[in-house]
């Protein structure tokens, strides 16, 4: 049986990963009206963007900026064509994006050896980015002997990098620049009529979106120890969605709140077999279905999510409110 302890600091970490992706899920859908279904992309981007990074000996600060800067610079690359769609095809466009990647990922490197074995006729050893078989990361946190101390360091790191994720993105949506995303995804063709380049906006959303996505990716890469292909299929993306639609669409604490609950079911379902040994279904299986049970509930008495998205108060709102200007 795992030591109920460390396994409640997993736990954890993953609510800490996977609030952070929420976040930037809510700034692409929650605050613009960008439906990224292709979100789990960008998990794997900055995962083996990391993995790499350590890998050839760069300090693991650089590994997560590193994670950070090309998630989000091809989040904006693949939003520049994406972006030509309406919403419907925006959403199947970043879908496509996301499992092309994913295959690209893992077939790369058994196809530069075919490749090399075919014009060369000589086998060679590539191993990049691990193909079907994977790639061992190594941890940003070393501290031997000790596994609780470790949990509690990677405890540190994540939840630090939740809090500044968290932060960024409150001081974001309450700027003016956050109230003209709003403003996008309220009424995009009056936003244009008032001179605001509405395509500029969104690719900036997504590319934020991204990057915050890649951060998330690396730290869940580094503290597992192992990524794939395989492990950024499209139900990360609905997952996070999930996290997204149960929190509170547009309300960052409600993102937070979201992750909270789905890791935690999922943890409740594992923690029972750890305990009974057996159960007629996969824990994976169970959390989907308390959570789908869970987004039923929750669309049905609260469209808008657990905790709604707030008003901005700002001195606007409160002269068109009061009537007046305070002193």
């Amino acid at each position: 049986m795992p030591d109920p302890l460390i396994f409640a600091m997993h736990i954890a970490y993953r609510i800490g990963v996977y609030g952070i992706a929420a976040l930037s899920l809510n700034i692409e859908y929650g605050y613009t009206g960008l439906s990224n279904f292709g979100k789990a992309a960008f998990l794997m981007i900055g995962a083996y963007t990391a993995a790499i990074a350590v890998e050839n000996g760069l300090h693991p600060a650089i590994a997560l900026l590193l994670s950070i800067m090309v998630s989000g610079v091809i989040g904006v690359s693949a939003s520049l064509f994406a972006l030509k769609f309406r919403e419907d095809y925006l959403a199947i466009t970043i879908l496509a994006f996301a499992e092309i990647a994913r295959l690209i990922l893992r077939n790369f490197d058994d196809s530069i050896r075919a490749l090399i074995r075919f014009t060369t006729g000589v086998e060679s050893y590539i191993n990049v980015f691990g193909g079907v078989h994977g790639k061992v990361v190594r941890s940003f946190v070393s501290i031997p002997g000790d596994y609780r101390l470790y949990n509690i360091a990677q405890l540190s790191l994540v939840y630090s990098l939740l809090a500044a994720s968290y932060l960024f993105v409150k001081l974001l949506s309450d700027s003016p620049y956050g109230r003209i995303l709003r403003a996008i995804r309220e009424d995009e063709l009056a936003s244009q009529t008032l001179g605001k380049k509405t395509w500029i906006y969104k690719m900036q959303a997504i590319g934020l979106g991204s990057a915050l996505a890649g951060l998330a990716g690396a730290l869940s890469a580094q503290f597992e120890g192992y990524i794939s292909p395989e492990s950024f299929q499209p139900h990360l993306t609905f997952a996070i969605w999930m996290m997204v639609i149960l929190g509170g669409v547009g309300n960052n604490l409600g993102s937070l709140l979201g992750a909270a609950l789905v890791e935690s079911i999922e943890a409740a379902a594992l923690f029972v077999k750890s305990f009974l040994g057996y159960l007629p279904l996969d824990p994976v299986n169970i959390q989907w279905i308390f959570v789908g049970a869970s987004i039923i509930i929750v669309v049905a008495f609260k469209p808008k999510g657990i905790l709604e998205e707030r008003p901005i108060k700002t001195p606007a709102v409160e002269v068109a409110r009061h009537g007046y200007t305070r002193g």
